[in-house]
């Protein structure tokens, strides 16, 4: 049995905040923009309102939601303290997000409905409030443990707010009850890209967006960018996205993924000693590996998603070893007789045209695909295989120490 209190939940909640806030941006206007965990779990500014989102998540069986929910409570006096300290103006406005729904006789339904009158909202909660302070200090008159912990603290901030302050909260909040969960969320952004992305495109575009929108919250959260994401950024990642779908282009899933890459286990033993013979040093082992490890990963997931086959991939790697040869066979004849040093130069030369030119200088695979780490990491690999080399004798040198 799974424990309700596990770190698995704790991690789900966060990471649903995140993908809600996709959600959010995708539903808003086009000078929108999201941000998470900054006013609050999800917080959206546009241009005429700004809502402060509190997201409850759970993957479990749903229950009902009233006036004694602690997870309500707890919201409340975010909000309230929110309000007192005037830390939000007029065009402020709050939304309680829960997978349960909200009880058929309660009042709370007002706050699903965008009721006007909420005066009975309002004794509701007041009501709770005074119940839970007095039984709590009922409890400490008679020594007793105290009652209620989770949600004391949010009764006595709306209880202590003044009769205008409380029917301002009140009038403020929008409960999104019955919401979906994180294993609706690939359902949640197809029912709002469908009118723009073709059948055949949704799923790989909706997989890439989730996994693009992912790290680009959590480089937000490190600081590493602007943790504000506006729509426009969003529509562009959507358009680029559907850019590499066309016939002519391919989807690049791995040329901003670096940090992660762990070099000393990538760097493969043939392609380091490949390297070591032309004295390249360990910054071109650094980026021989991660231009391999992405090459790699990018073309297993093009197989894998049909994006290209085998043969697409075996004439590419064919005509990389007839440009590569194109140079290294005259070279090697010219530098016969020469001094070793000379050996290493031009074979350093060699690989660093394999980084540097030879991604301009080869027909991609297609006609609109630009990026580099393809023919830099497949040289790699090539290299690993002893396919290609940079040194003339690398075959004989390296053999000699097997």
């Amino acid at each position: 049995m799974s424990n309700p209190h596990s770190a698995d939940h704790s991690f789900l909640g966060y990471y649903f905040q995140g993908m809600y806030g996709l959600i959010c941006l995708l539903d808003a206007g086009d000078h929108d923009r999201v941000s998470i965990e900054t006013e609050d779990d999800v917080y959206v500014e546009a241009t005429e309102e700004k809502k402060l989102y509190q997201i409850k998540h759970s993957v479990l069986k749903k229950s009902k939601l009233n006036e004694k929910n602690d997870g309500l409570w707890k919201t409340i006096r975010i909000w309230a303290n929110k309000l007192e300290k005037q830390e939000m103006d007029e065009i402020t406005y709050f939304i309680f997000v829960t997978p349960n729904e909200i009880e058929e006789t309660c009042p709370l339904k007002k706050l699903s409905n965008k009721a006007l009158d909420r005066k009975d909202v309002i004794d509701l909660l007041e009501t709770e409030a005074k119940r839970v302070i007095e039984a709590r200090e009922k409890a400490k008159k008679d020594k007793k443990e105290l009652p209620y912990n989770k949600r004391a603290a949010g009764c006595e901030a709306f209880f202590n707010l003044t009769i205008k302050q409380k029917e301002e909260l009140v009038n403020r909040i929008t409960i999104h009850a019955d919401n979906f969960n994180v294993n609706d969320i690939n359902i949640e952004v197809e029912k709002r890209i469908k009118n723009t992305v073709p059948t055949n495109l949704r799923n790989n575009l909706i997989e890439r967006l989730i996994e693009w929108w992912d790290r680009r919250v959590v480089l937000g959260l490190i600081n590493e960018t602007e943790r504000e994401i506006k729509k426009e950024e969003l529509t562009q990642h959507i358009f680029t996205l559907l850019s590499s779908f066309q016939e002519e282009n391919l989807p690049d899933d791995f040329s901003e993924i670096e940090d992660e890459i762990n070099v000393e286990e990538e760097i493969g033993q043939i392609m380091s000693k490949q390297i070591d013979l032309v004295k390249g040093g360990e910054y071109r082992k650094k980026r021989a590996a991660i231009s391999r490890w992405q090459a790699r990963n990018q073309r297993e997931k093009w197989l894998e998603e049909d994006f290209v086959n085998s043969t697409d991939l075996d004439r590419l790697d064919k005509r990389l070893i007839k440009v590569w040869g194109d140079t290294f066979h005259p070279m090697r004849e010219d530098l016969s007789d020469k001094e070793e040093n000379e050996l290493i130069i031009k074979g350093r030369e060699l690989l660093d045209w394999s980084h540097n030119k030879a991604p301009l200088d080869i027909v991609p695979i297609r006609t609109n695909w630009k990026q580099p780490f393809l023919v830099q990491g497949t040289y790699q690999q090539l290299s690993e295989e002893l396919e290609v080399g940079w040194h003339i004798n690398f075959k004989e040198r390296i053999s000699s120490e097997e």
